[in-house]
């Protein structure tokens, strides 16, 4: 991968391009045999997979305040904002 002065990583044409398989690949994986393993092969038991944590209780998270929408476009939307933040104290 090519990197800029500064040492940064630099995009290639064609990164974000799906890979295509190739047909030798995709006949040796054809051929592979698939391993498959019980959990006793694996010297565990189903009880040793159940989760190891356990929820006490579920708490609600506190209410927020008033959520209002401003209409308009965005230059009226930014003064009315300013302006409701003002009125609360939040702005100088």
């Amino acid at each position: 991968m090519a990197r800029d002065a500064a040492g940064r990583h630099l995009c290639t044409k064609g990164l974000n391009e799906p890979r295509q398989k190739s047909l030798k690949g995709v006949l040796e994986a054809k051929r592979k045999p698939v391993l498959r393993l019980a959990l006793k092969d694996l010297g565990t038991s189903l009880e040793d997979l159940a989760p190891q944590l356990r929820r006490e209780h579920l708490v609600a998270s506190p209410r927020r305040g008033l959520i209002r929408r401003i209409a308009g476009d965005p230059d009226a939307q930014a003064r009315e904002l300013v302006r409701l933040l003002r009125e609360a104290g939040k702005l100088r």
